[in-house]
């Protein structure tokens, strides 16, 4: 390593001036530092350059005669030792600069002044050494030798680092991890290479550490400033996060208070607005859509139907079909409220949604009768939503449909009414919800037999053991013979429900085996053999009593 060393060093020397000079370039015409920072990193890059470089120069010339010989090498090897303490003075400033700027420190420390006023006596030692002979000394060959006090020039560059260092040590907290570590090379580096230097004679390895610490402090500070900025960015982000959340809660509680405002003039159907927000959110995330759309999706489908402001209390609370309204009066809605939202111009998919929610997918719908794809992709979304929840809530003119019918009447006008893509999505919601609420007990509640299949419970599962079923039955008092009583139907289906349209026993693979009466009277279609065994009831079932049935 010493050989190549001595063999190289003056290129060695002369790429690492000039990359020290580059740097300062590249200091001059950085913003991302204070000016005065700036100006001390540029100074203490160019002492760096001017030190490594003289002392090239020491070594081209030396043992050269000629004029510009005995010029260059008493001014190179002055140079050296006057810049080495300068150095030592530029760090000095630049550990003070940090101080204040960075901790806050109001009043600098005595030792870093103490640092400060020795590094300018030793620059001011090397002029007098320079004269006197004490450092070195140039023979008649141009030849350059060690004085007799060659060790106190290294008096400066290692007492006084290591006295700024018990500064950086005292102040730690306040550097970064970045700066600490440059701090800490650009103080040890070049005295544990002096150390070495006392015994090298020939090679200059410590003028070469500290233009190498030099830029590594220039490189630390460029990371140091770069963390510093991730954070404050991350910072920004974060402040900009926390402002579009409570933007957020903003926007939520206004639609919510329009709506509620809209919902006055229905006291029927308060509370609707939001279940069919939430139910068209639920659609569009089991649709595979990202979460900011799903959001799009449920203010959509909050504020869709807000036109009805705009409509008679007549109209609202009529307990008329919508489908025998005057088809004007039904374009009414949409219009208004289209009219209302297209004013939230930053959020143009609002008054899609009012717009053209009502549409059918068939294009029978209104106000524009727009068909299929045609219609806004939010918009259908919501018209299965808003489907689906009127359907199985209260309305003036019918009451809330049973879960299973509502989900057999998505079934059956897929295609037709809804975007078939998204009524699926919403029967398997339904079936999703079903499954994770049913009773383990397989029970099922109160209901009246009125007509045929007018209500049809949750199926139950027959497995090979024996499975018992008994209920509680009372016939009612106007009941006046016939088959009047309930009856158990044998089915299979994928999943575990009775249909009757082709498109769902279809879609389910449903197979009817048969239906029994407690009278024993059967209707058996699929089954191939069936058997039915008729035992007594055990209490007595007249209009009016109740009986004990088993199945």
């Amino acid at each position: 390593m010493y050989e190549f060393l001595v063999q190289h060093q003056l290129d060695i020397m002369l790429g690492l001036s000039a990359a020290c000079l580059t740097i300062a370039v590249l200091l001059l015409i950085t913003d991302f530092l204070s000016k005065r920072r700036k100006w001390i990193l540029i100074m203490m890059e160019v002492t760096a350059t001017l030190l490594l470089f003289f002392d090239r120069e020491a070594y081209v010339f030396r043992g050269v005669s000629g004029k510009l010989a005995d010029v260059m090498i008493p001014l190179s090897n002055f140079l050296v030792f006057f810049l080495t303490s300068q150095i030592v003075l530029t760090f000095n400033l630049y550990l003070m600069d940090l101080l204040v700027v960075e901790g806050k420190v109001e009043r600098i420390p005595g030792r870093l002044k103490f640092s400060g006023i020795a590094a300018i006596m030793g620059m001011m030692l090397s002029i007098l050494a320079h004269y006197m002979g004490l450092y070195y000394y140039i023979d008649a060959d141009n030849v350059y030798h060690r004085g007799s006090g060659f060790l106190i020039a290294y008096i400066v560059p290692v007492i006084c680092p290591l006295i700024q260092f018990t500064v950086i040590v005292q102040y730690r907290k306040i550097f970064s991890k970045w700066i600490f570590t440059a701090l800490t090379l650009y103080i040890f580096v070049p005295i544990l290479i002096g150390v070495i230097q006392i015994f090298l004679y020939g090679v200059s390895i410590v003028n070469m550490a500290m233009v190498i610490v030099s830029i590594c402090l220039y490189f630390f500070t460029y990371m140091d400033i770069n963390d510093t900025v991730e954070h404050a960015h991350q910072i920004e982000i974060e402040n900009m996060q926390g402002e579009r959340k409570r933007m957020q809660r903003l926007f939520d509680q206004t639609a919510k208070a329009f709506v509620s405002a809209a919902e006055k003039k229905d006291e029927m159907t308060r509370g609707n607005a939001v279940l069919i927000a939430e139910t068209a959110r639920k659609i569009a995330q089991v649709t595979g859509h990202d979460e900011d759309y799903c959001e799009k999706v449920y203010y959509a489908a909050l504020l869709h139907d807000v036109g009805q402001v705009g409509l008679p209390d007549s109209v609202i609370q009529s307990d008329a079909d919508p489908e025998m309204l005057d088809p004007e009066i039904l374009k009414a809605k949409p219009l208004i409220g289209e009219e209302i939202l297209s004013n939230i111009t930053e959020y143009p998919y609002l008054s899609q949604g009012a717009l053209s929610s009502h549409e059918r997918y068939d294009g029978k719908g209104y106000p524009n009768g727009l068909k299929g794809q045609d219609i806004p992709e939010i918009a259908r979304i919501i018209a299965v939503a808003d489907g689906y929840i009127s359907m199985i809530t209260r309305q003036h003119h019918h009451g809330a449909m049973p879960e299973y019918l509502a989900r057999e009447i998505l079934i059956r006008n897929a295609g037709a009414a809804y975007d078939p893509e998204f009524a699926d999505a919403m029967v398997k919601l339904i079936d999703r919800e079903s499954k994770a609420g049913a009773d383990e007990t397989e029970g099922e509640p109160d209901f009246a037999c009125g007509d045929y299949r007018s209500y049809i419970a949750r199926g139950i599962q027959a497995e090979q053991k024996i499975k018992k079923i008994t209920f509680e039955c009372v016939l009612h008092p106007e009941a006046s013979g016939g088959l009047c009583g309930p009856s158990f139907i044998l089915f299979d289906s994928a999943d575990k429900r009775v249909h009757r349209d082709e498109k769902s026993i279809e879609e389910y693979r449903y197979t009817e085996y048969g239906e029994v009466w407690f009278d024993g009277h059967m209707i058996q279609t699929a089954a191939r053999k069936t058997e039915v065994t008729r035992s007594e009831k055990k209490d007595g079932a007249a209009a009016g009593e109740s009986g004990s049935y088993e199945i």
